[in-house]
């Protein structure tokens, strides 16, 4: 059997060399995240990882485009289309002068994290090592939130302070006799939403192989950490992950489980749309905000919001101010209205129909590997409680950029191919009802060995 120059064992092994290692890009951004080095530069508010999405846009763009991530998806030209649509937006209701910066910033943003996620990182060894990137770099930081907690003394920002001019910071007051944790962001909503969004990835991907203790005490890092932001938005998303996972070990024998689930939350949906005079979602909010008054808040922004995408259906509201009365502040402290709000109705839906995109095909990815079902759990949950938090918080600069890494970080699900199975015996042939996955095309009607 002829033994082509793919199938050396050598360029073998330097094909799933290349694989199991991580972009230099990807880390250089991963990193970038932590640092709250500021900039102002001719009316440009640089921030650390701005100046890296700069460089890295058009990069991951062209690799995007020539294939290199695989197939392209219907998220990938939803979220193309979003960001066109804001730009749109923006220029029809506030002109050029007005909002080419932020366009250009909110572009690099949303696109060039997206398809950083989409275009570098594309096998289970890079998901791994960008899911130990971002748990290991927040987990570092528990002894500083300890400190913030306990002092009300931001000594991550007191260090930074040293290098160059960092994030200010913010007051906020104290919670459950915490002051809250602001870390290395800009606020302590950062400082939760980031980590809350990692228990997933901590528990499933991190903690894979480890035994139950070793999954325990990496999750249990990452949730205490996050805690300490004392931010309702981010506990609600951390609560979820955490049922979530209950759930999955509770019932793992039986195949069933999450259509059990899916029925129940739809259940209660129905039930609270039926015997509450409120919405579900306003029911949501009050019952996971972490005291009335803020839950209180959240109910009446998705009220007054909702009124205002009504009022301006098409283009959105964009930097002009939004109509509520007059003791409420400006924050909309709600990502998933924030689009149909500033940018109109088709900003939103595709906001949330690129989310769901991705949701779903790689949830309907068949997969028979365990460590790939385990990855993809770990995506999905962090996921799911990324959409929670974004009932109750705004995602803006880090929280959004994570946020739109972690969506085009669900590629590698669908596109990936498993190599086959390393090379065996020249005459061992692969088992007539078993074909394996394979990179490369066979010819019509044959099979491929792998002895070929």
């Amino acid at each position: 059997m002829a033994v082509t120059h793919l199938d050396r064992p050598h360029v073998r092994s330097r094909q799933i060399e290349a694989g199991n290692r991580l972009n230099i890009l990807v880390i250089i951004f991963l990193v970038s995240l932590l640092i709250p080095l500021t900039l102002d530069l001719g009316g440009f508010k640089l921030l650390t990882y701005r100046v890296v999405l700069l460089l890295l846009f058009f990069p991951a763009l062209v690799s995007w485009i020539r294939g290199d991530a695989g197939r392209h998806m219907v998220a990938d030209y939803m979220m193309i289309f979003l960001a066109g649509w804001v730009a749109l937006a923006m220029l029809v209701v506030n002109g050029v002068v007005a909002s080419w910066q932020g366009v250009g910033i909110h572009t690099a943003e949303m696109l060039g994290s997206y398809m950083l996620g989409r275009s570098f990182v594309r096998t289970p060894e890079q998901f791994l090592k960008v899911s130990r990137i971002l748990v290991i770099g927040f987990v570092l930081m528990l002894p500083f939130a300890l400190a913030e907690a306990l002092t009300s003394q931001n000594f991550l920002l007191k260090m930074w302070d040293l290098v160059g001019p960092a994030f200010g910071d913010v007051s906020h007051e104290q919670r459950l006799g915490f002051d809250r944790v602001q870390g290395p962001f800009e606020h302590p909503i950062h400082f939760g939403v980031y980590g809350g969004a990692l228990i997933g990835l901590a528990f499933y991907v991190v903690s894979y192989g480890r035994g139950v203790w070793g999954h325990i005490w990496r999750t249990f890092l990452v949730v205490i950490t996050a805690f300490f932001s004392l931010s309702s938005g981010p506990l609600a998303a951390m609560t979820m992950q955490i049922s979530l996972i209950s759930w999955d070990l509770i019932l793992e024998r039986f195949k069933q489980r999450w259509w059990v689930l899916a029925g129940i939350v739809a259940v209660i949906y129905v039930v609270l749309d039926i015997l509450s005079n409120r919405t579900p979602i306003e029911v949501m909010i009050s019952y996971f905000a972490l005291n009335a008054q803020t839950g209180y808040g959240r109910i009446l922004i998705f009220e007054h919001g909702m009124k205002n995408v009504i009022a301006n259906p098409l283009f959105g509201l964009g930097f002009n101010d939004w109509v509520r009365p007059a003791w409420m502040t400006s924050s909309v402290d709600m990502y998933w209205i924030y689009y149909a709000m500033v940018n109109g109705i088709p900003a939103g839906f595709m906001s949330l129909a690129s989310y769901f995109a991705v949701m779903i095909a790689v949830i309907r990815r068949p997969m028979t590997d365990d460590r790939m079902r385990k990855y993809r759990m770990g995506w999905v949950v962090s996921m799911l409680g990324l959409f929670m938090a974004g009932w109750m918080v705004h995602f803006w600069k880090v929280p959004f950029v994570l946020y739109c890494f972690l969506l085009g970080l669900g590629g590698w699900f669908i596109n990936y191919q498993p190599e086959e199975d390393a090379d065996t015996d020249a005459g061992t042939p692969e088992p007539k009802q078993g074909l394996s996955y394979t990179r490369f095309p066979t010819r019509p009607g044959r099979r491929r060995l792998a002895s070929e």
